[in-house]
């Protein structure tokens, strides 16, 4: 049976991190690890996963969100790897789904499905995959990734100088290098919906992350500025709701 690996990196998330724990412990499927990358909490999360022995865990400052990872990935010993936030939480029976899609098509270097968004304790909404989206975003959800290892020591890891979109990046970068992605059309992961920030948002970086993975410049600056004045009108509209 092969090894699963499983990367949380957490900080000061003891309100939701034993749900992140328990949906990976109770995954039918025994051979897994959970690596748990904490950047140095200070409230309760670390009581929290010293409760849980099977755990491998480090706690001490990091460079951010995407640097975390790449030190859960680094520290990793399966096959296989999916990256679960630590206030998000998996489905039932997702490994042995995902498992096995990569045991019976050897040439898939990415396994992906569908996610649902938790707001104030309720769904949201469903994010389906929509592969026209790649020009425009994160087209696949990256919570419900799962991709072989080999992936990541072949093509690289998050670039942390990126300080938003270095998932997208990434992606970008297996696809233009031709890794097989395959979708799941089920749910995967639940997303807990939080204070998500834009100040480090730049053009510079979103035309960049295109370019470097075939995108020309023209249409990198389009889909670029597309996207944020999207987002942007979306916060607008929400807030003249809330008034």
């Amino acid at each position: 049976m092969l090894k699963i690996s499983i990367v949380t990196p957490s900080f000061n998330s003891e309100r939701f991190i034993e749900d992140c724990i328990l949906s990976v412990l109770n995954q039918n499927y025994p051979n897994f690890e959970h690596i748990i990358i904490d950047g140095g909490s200070n409230d309760g999360t670390i009581d929290i996963i010293k409760k849980y022995k099977h755990l491998k865990w480090i706690s001490e400052p990091d460079n951010g969100l995407y640097d975390a990872m790449n030190k859960g990935i680094k520290m990793s010993s399966g096959k296989y790897i999916g990256i679960l936030n630590s206030d998000d939480w998996y489905e039932e029976d997702v490994f042995n789904k995902v498992l096995n899609i990569f045991e019976s098509k050897s040439n898939v270097g990415v396994v992906h499905g569908d996610m649902l968004k938790w707001k104030n304790g309720k769904i949201y909404r469903k994010d389906k995959y929509k592969e026209h989206q790649m020009y425009y975003g994160m087209w696949v959800k990256h919570p419900t990734c799962f991709i072989r290892k080999e992936i990541y020591e072949h093509y690289g890891l998050f670039n942390t100088k990126y300080k938003l979109q270095a998932d997208y990046e990434l992606m970008l970068r297996f696809k233009k290098n031709g890794v097989i992605f395959h979708y799941i059309p089920h749910v995967i992961t639940n997303f807990r919906m939080g204070g998500y920030s834009t100040e480090n948002w730049s053009l510079k970086e979103s035309i960049e992350v295109r370019t470097k993975n075939g995108f020309s410049f023209i249409w990198a600056f389009i889909s670029a500025i597309t996207v944020r004045s999207i987002f942007k009108i979306r916060l607008t509209f929400k807030d003249i709701i809330n008034k």
